[in-house]
C-alpha cells in the first residue's frame, strides 16, 4: 500500500456487493462522516496533527481498515499540514502501527468533539473490538478527561454500533420485500 490514498483503500474494500445479477452498493458506502473544514481551520498545527495521530490509530488498531472508515482515513491525511506528514500517516497505515500521541494541551475546546469524533470511528464498522474500546480508554488520559467520561462515550458508542446493525438489518430485509405500490 505504499502511497496508498483513501480512494485507492476504499477501491481495494469496494463497497460493491452482488445482489442476484445485480452490482448494488452497499448500504454503508452511501454516507460519510467527513470533517468540516471550518472546524479544520480553526484548529491549531499541534491540534490538527493530534486529531490526525489519534484518528489513524483507531483505524489501524484492529489491524484493517474497512469500507464504512474510509472517510476517517481521508480525514487523518488531509488533517496535516505537510507532505512529510502525510507520508508519515499513510507509511502508519500501511505497516497497520501506532503512532505515539501526546496529551492534547492546545484546543482544549474541542478535545470533547475529538472524543466522540474518534467514538464514531470505532462504531464506523458495526463492531467494537477490545483493542480499539481499550485505546479509547488510553485516549480519555490523553484528553485530560476523568475514567467515568470514557465509560459514557462508550456507551454511546456502543449504542450507535446497535443501532448501525439494527438500521443493515432492516436494509437486507428491506431487500426481499416484494413492492407493493400505494398511495398512502
Amino acid at each position: 500500500m505504499s502511497e496508498t490514498t483513501a480512494n485507492q483503500v476504499y477501491e481495494l474494500e469496494s463497497g460493491r456487493k452482488k445482489a442476484g445479477d445485480q452490482d448494488t452498493l452497499a448500504f454503508d458506502c452511501m454516507f460519510s462522516t467527513y470533517l468540516n473544514t471550518a472546524f479544520i481551520e480553526s484548529l491549531s498545527s499541534h491540534g490538527k496533527r493530534w486529531l490526525a495521530r489519534a484518528l489513524l490509530n483507531t483505524l489501524v488498531i484492529d489491524k484493517k481498515i474497512s469500507r464504512s472508515e474510509v472517510s476517517y482515513l481521508e480525514d487523518a491525511i488531509n488533517l496535516v499540514e505537510t507532505d512529510e506528514e502525510r507520508k508519515e500517516l499513510k507509511q502508519q497505515v500501511k505497516e497497520r502501527k501506532l503512532l505515539p500521541v501526546d496529551n492534547l494541551d492546545k484546543d482544549r475546546d474541542y478535545a470533547g468533539h475529538f472524543f466522540y469524533y474518534l467514538a464514531m470511528n470505532v462504531a464506523a464498522d458495526g463492531k467494537t473490538k477490545k483493542t480499539e474500546i481499550d485505546y479509547l480508554m488510553k485516549i480519555c488520559g490523553k484528553l485530560g478527561f476523568p475514567r467515568h467520561s470514557a465509560k459514557k462515550v462508550m456507551r454511546w458508542a456502543v449504542d450507535q454500533v446497535k443501532l448501525n446493525n439494527e438500521r443493515q438489518d432492516m436494509v437486507e430485509g428491506f431487500r426481499h420485500v416484494a413492492p407493493i405500490f400505494a398511495e398512502y
